[in-house]
């Protein structure tokens, strides 16, 4: 608020910004603590560990490798949007991982489901998005079993609630 206050004394008089939940007072919880549930949450599944956020959100996804590494697993992409959003930031260096890190779909098969992290576009329950794909069936060798986690790992826009807990159904 400090900051905010300062340009506005330094003479800008408009900010644009998109944040969801601004209508809600209050603050938002800082990143450790997603941290923390993704910690939580991967260290009691035995099978595919699957999480879903905004495509564009990388310091989400860092949060995602960073625990999934801790736990010895590796990381499958799977969404064109998040392909290009991670090439990006590596790119950009705002994610620097060996690219032995990252498996190919193509080559999931080499590895048991509780050696994999899945990284899936779709959060909000987009018609034909990864997440939506792979909840239909339509995503070949890639289904969610008994044994796999899959986590929403971001508020839903309003307006999509019934999309996303029919995606969930």
């Amino acid at each position: 608020q400090e900051k905010i206050k300062k340009v506005g004394q330094q003479g800008v008089l408009c900010l644009l910004s998109d944040c969801l939940r601004s209508e809600n007072p209050g603050f938002t919880p800082p990143e450790v603590k997603i941290k923390d549930m993704f910690e939580s949450e991967i260290a009691n599944c035995p099978g595919k560990f699957v999480v879903t956020t905004m495509s564009s959100n990388i310091s989400r996804w860092k949060l995602a490798i960073d625990v999934s590494l801790a736990h010895k697993r590796k990381i499958v992409l799977v969404g064109r949007t998040i392909e290009k959003n991670m090439a990006l930031a590596q790119k950009l260096k705002y994610l620097e991982y060996p690219e032995d890190i990252f498996v190919k779909r193509n080559k999931m098969q080499q590895y048991a489901d509780n050696e994999l992290t899945f990284l899936v576009a779709g959060s909000q329950a987009q018609i034909g998005s990864s997440l939506d794909k792979i909840a239909a069936g339509d995503v070949p060798n890639l289904e969610i079993k008994t044994n796999d986690k899959v986590i929403f790992s971001t508020d839903y826009i309003p307006g999509n609630e019934s999309a996303i807990y029919r995606l969930i159904d």
